[in-house]
């Protein structure tokens, strides 16, 4: 089961760092809203089952236990904390940051690393939120073949004789 959890895990997080991020701009905000929600549900509800878990543990569970559990919430904190504010550079490494801590959480050999495959749907959510930012402020997205290039525009002067 472990060896499918992280065969799934790797799997999942390939293809949600892949292909989604054109899928979720191309909803326009509502859509950018809606991931945002669900991954923020998905990481919350991890840390509370990893915290359920150790904390049902037999005497408390081991202080590997707890360190477990510290970081998974820690690291769902930060994600959390990266997606309200989403653009921006320190939300994409709030973001980056807080998945890892969980990846790593969950990763230790344990019955808890059948999360592996939970933690890496929120891959979908590792990349520059430029799209929202760029539709708040009144402007209009690019077009997907300009790749951000403007077009040229001549000017002509009169030149005083």
């Amino acid at each position: 089961m472990i060896v499918l959890a992280y065969g799934g895990a790797v799997v999942i997080a390939i293809l949600a760092a892949t292909i989604p991020p054109r899928w979720v701009r191309a909803g326009g905000p509502a859509r950018v809203v809606g991931v945002r929600l669900l991954a923020g549900f998905v990481a919350a509800a991890y840390a509370v089952v990893i915290v359920v878990v150790v904390a049902s543990a037999r005497g408390g569970g081991s202080a590997t236990g707890r360190a477990i559990a510290a970081i998974a919430v820690t690291g769902a904190v930060l994600y959390g904390a990266g997606l309200l504010l989403w653009t921006g550079s320190a939300a994409l490494l709030l973001r980056l940051g807080g998945w890892a801590l969980m990846m790593a959480a969950a990763a230790v050999p344990s019955h808890l690393t059948l999360l592996l495959p939970l933690v890496a749907t929120l891959t979908v959510t590792l990349h520059r939120a430029g799209l929202s930012e760029r539709l708040r402020r009144g402007g209009k997205p690019r077009s997907p073949g300009s790749k951000g290039r403007r077009p040229r525009i001549a000017l002509r002067t009169r030149v005083a004789r």
